[in-house]
């Protein structure tokens, strides 16, 4: 039998008072709930001067809010072996500019490399190669739309270990 959750919030975003945001359930998702608020505090007074820039990053912080409730009740669905390996994904997200070993992911995860390997590729249908290279890639192409950074700087914020290879890569995916 499946529960479903509703979520029904309302509020004028150009008001201040973000009073409704104590009606959440700050049991059980506290971290979600307190990373809300001090972001909101923190940005409150300098966005609220920024003509429209308040309503703009309040608008951004409740999405952010709502994702991150999804995201914990997802989480709670999945099995061990995706928590598992959901933590190596989120590593390579976060530190995809650094050389990461397979052994470092297969550790993360708790698994054999072997069975590391095997199943992030059933899983997610790439690699745990391949998968850190898209993320690099996606950041370059960003960088390069950008048009303000060097193959150089391209090269290292993306974690490429040469120019050759990042080209290579570029050019691959």
């Amino acid at each position: 039998e499946a529960i479903t959750e509703f979520y029904i919030v309302e509020f004028d975003i150009a008001d201040k008072d973000l009073s409704f945001l104590n009606r959440v359930n700050k049991v059980k998702y506290p971290e979600i709930y307190v990373s809300l608020m001090e972001q909101l505090e923190q940005n409150s007074n300098f966005f609220h001067i920024v003509q429209g820039g308040f309503r703009l990053k309040s608008k951004s912080l409740l999405y952010e809010f709502i994702y991150n409730l999804f995201k914990e009740k997802y989480k709670s669905t999945m099995s061990p072996l995706e928590q598992n390996l959901e933590k190596a994904k989120k590593y390579m997200d976060a530190n995809f500019k650094n050389k990461i070993t397979i052994d470092e992911l297969a550790e993360i995860s708790g698994y054999s490399v072997p069975y590391f390997k095997r199943s992030f590729k059933k899983f997610y249908k790439v690699s745990p190669g391949e998968y850190l290279n898209e993320i690099r890639i996606n950041k370059a192409k960003y960088m390069l739309s950008a048009k303000m950074y060097t193959i150089t700087e391209i090269t290292n914020e993306c974690g490429f270990s040469s120019e050759s290879y990042f080209s290579h890569a570029f050019k691959n995916a």
